[in-house]
């Protein structure tokens, strides 16, 4: 580090006569241990030796020799007028004519908030960031990147993104939101500001291709384009494909996983719908969204205390190059990354399975009355298989708020499944356990009671002895049964084939979708609301070929892969409604390619509600 002459002039005004020494030896030399240049250099010095294990090439800076031991070292500068032009915002580090300069109050950016400097905790962050983001620009500098037109939502939110993985990889976290409006097109922000908060692309990109520090891949992005044509997008859309990727399944889920907040909107619209208990209300938005961005639509549902509704959000007509994602999920590839899903993207339309037609950019949930009205964030994303040939279109959206009486669920399922969704009825379910065949087992008093049948009946034929061998053995099972986890709740999800009827056994028996839930030790009371663990979670999605003994069974308990989760959003005497969300792994069954477990997805809104209390063994659906 050396200190430009204009930063010497003003130390020379400032010498610390009482100690007898300039502030020249004391801020400029930077072997020393302390002061300005000593701590601007061993900070770039370690965000360097960060980058070179990335692989990113050298800085493209000066070098001269070192005073301490005259080996070759990059040089950068310790600045002070240069970074603030008249006329223009002052910079706190900058890379201009291949040198690379830093702010001199950079030094009171450095160390912990005990240093006495007064400074802020933001300020520090940013001072401490931008001597890394400039040193990145003269690493780009050795690409082609800097060559051409210089996109700055490339170039700059790139810079950005590394500055931010610097600052984490040091302990220190981002000071401010920094985000942007995606209602405006990724590589066309509406402003310059956009164009630099861009970096949580840049950054959310690096966690899908699991890079290191989010930012590692960005060296091999940068080797062979210089991202002149079409504002970079060409040659980022190039580079994804090379790796069986493209921005027609990364932007939608990009949306749907990060910008699922209104703060990444510079407006959205408002869409109420109001329960009627004798009809379903119907709504519908139209509307144009910008190409590679994205249009945001809150909608609320108000629902009475004590009812419920089926809320239905869906993109009709629908078309290929819009993306409905609600909350967290993409709702526009039925079945995820299946190859189920990716086979019938692949089809013209007119040869699609009809059922997945129907699934696409369609999302729907059981909202239950009580409270305030819960809001969900649509957004209505637009990019094409060629993202750079995708044109600004226009959409409508329709809503449904549906009165549900008695007991249903819905479900959204995606990964090795044909399936898309489930809908069906609540067959059974218990708050003191007996409701699922697990909880049979291990519930004492079901137990007790399976004993008393089978020794009813047997009746006389059964001699003192055999009767009491059973008693016996009954005692023991029961033994076995209490030191077991007792099941508190119990939830059996049925599919109902129309050929079933509302018998429950004969829905299963015809073989659609089913899932049953555990939970084990946790009781809970009416008005009880809040998270559950389950201990248990299995789903038959009714994918067979020949018959029912075909299914895949998929499952999940704690401890094993994948996860589960039961949240219980209402719970009165005549009501429980809830959600179960779980990622399971087929029993015995492995991808032929991979060899890995098949993997479901599955989110499944229920409402159960009988007109009996939720206690014993209770369903909505009679089983014979």
């Amino acid at each position: 580090m050396r200190c430009t002459g204009e930063v010497l002039e003003r130390l020379d005004l400032e010498d610390l006569m009482i100690t007898n020494e300039a502030y020249e030896s004391l801020e400029c030399d930077d072997t020393r241990t302390t002061g300005v240049a000593a701590a601007t250099r061993s900070e770039l010095e370690a965000a360097s030796e960060w980058l070179e294990t990335l692989c990113f090439r050298e800085p493209d800076v000066p070098t001269d020799t070192r005073t301490d031991n005259e080996n070759e070292a990059n040089l950068a500068w310790v600045a002070d007028g240069i970074l603030r032009p008249p006329g223009k915002p002052n910079y706190n580090g900058l890379y201009s004519g291949g040198n690379l300069y830093v702010d001199f109050t950079s030094f009171f950016a450095m160390g912990d908030a005990s240093d006495g400097s007064g400074v802020s905790h933001g300020r520090r962050l940013s001072k401490t960031g931008v001597m890394v983001h400039e040193m990145f620009h003269a690493v780009q500098a050795r690409y082609p990147i800097l060559e051409g037109p210089k996109p700055k939502w490339v170039v700059e939110a790139m810079a950005v993104a590394v500055q931010i993985a610097w600052l984490h990889r040091t302990g220190l976290t981002d000071a401010t939101s920094l985000d942007r409006f995606y209602d405006f097109p990724l590589h066309r922000p509406d402003s310059l500001v956009n164009e630099y908060r861009t970096f949580r692309w840049w950054l959310w990109l690096g966690e899908v291709l699991a890079a290191p520090d989010r930012v590692g891949y960005l060296a091999d992005l940068l080797i062979e384009f210089d991202f002149a044509e079409h504002e970079g997008l060409a040659d980022l859309q190039t580079w994804l494909e090379d790796r069986s990727l493209g921005l027609y399944e990364l932007f939608p889920a990009f949306i749907a996983d990060f910008a699922n907040r209104p703060v990444h909107f510079s407006s959205i619209h408002d869409e109420r719908l109001r329960y009627r208990d004798d009809r379903v209300v119907e709504e519908e938005h139209s509307g144009r969204v910008r190409e590679i961005a994205a249009e945001a639509v809150r909608v609320k549902a108000e629902v009475p205390d004590g009812e419920a509704a089926r809320l239905t959000i869906r993109i009709r007509p629908d078309h290929e190059d819009l993306h409905l994602a609600v909350g967290e999920t993409d709702y526009s590839m039925p079945g995820g990354a299946s190859a189920f899903a990716s086979s019938q993207m692949d089809l013209k339309p007119e040869f699609r399975d009809p059922a997945w037609v129907a699934a696409r950019n369609v999302f729907q949930t059981v909202v239950t009355g009580g409270g305030d009205a819960p809001e969900f964030l649509a957004r209505v994303s637009n990019v094409g298989r060629d993202p750079v040939a995708t044109d600004a279109r226009d959409f409508r959206l329709e809503f449904e708020l549906e009165p549900i009486d008695g007991c249903s669920f819905s479900a959204t399922l995606s990964g090795d499944t044909t399936s898309t969704s489930a809908a069906g009825r609540v067959a059974r379910f218990s708050t003191s356990g007996g409701s699922t065949s697990t909880g049979l087992m291990t519930n004492p008093g079901n137990v007790q009671g399976m004993a008393g049948f089978l020794e009813q009946l047997a009746g006389d034929r059964m001699s003192d002895e055999e009767r009491a061998e059973l008693r016996a053995g009954a005692a023991a099972w029961q033994r076995e049964a209490a030191a077991l986890p007792t099941e508190t709740l119990g939830i059996t999800l049925i599919e109902m084939d129309p050929a079933a009827g509302a018998n429950a056994q004969l829905a299963s028996a015809l073989g659609g979708f089913r899932l049953t839930a555990s939970v084990f030790d946790q009781p809970i009371e009416p008005g009880f609301r809040g998270a559950l663990e389950p201990g248990l979670i299995q789903v038959l999605t009714g994918d067979f070929d020949r018959d029912m003994t075909a299914q895949t069974r998929f499952a999940w308990a704690p401890g094993e892969p994948g996860s589960g989760s039961i949240e219980i959003t209402d719970y009165q005497d005549n009501r429980l409604t809830g959600t179960i969300n779980a990622v399971l792994e087929a029993q015995g069954v492995r991808n032929p390619e991979t060899g890995e477990p098949l993997r479901l997805q599955v989110s499944a809104s229920f409402l159960a509600k009988p007109h009996n209390p939720l206690q014993g063994q209770l369903g909505c659906l009679p089983d014979d």
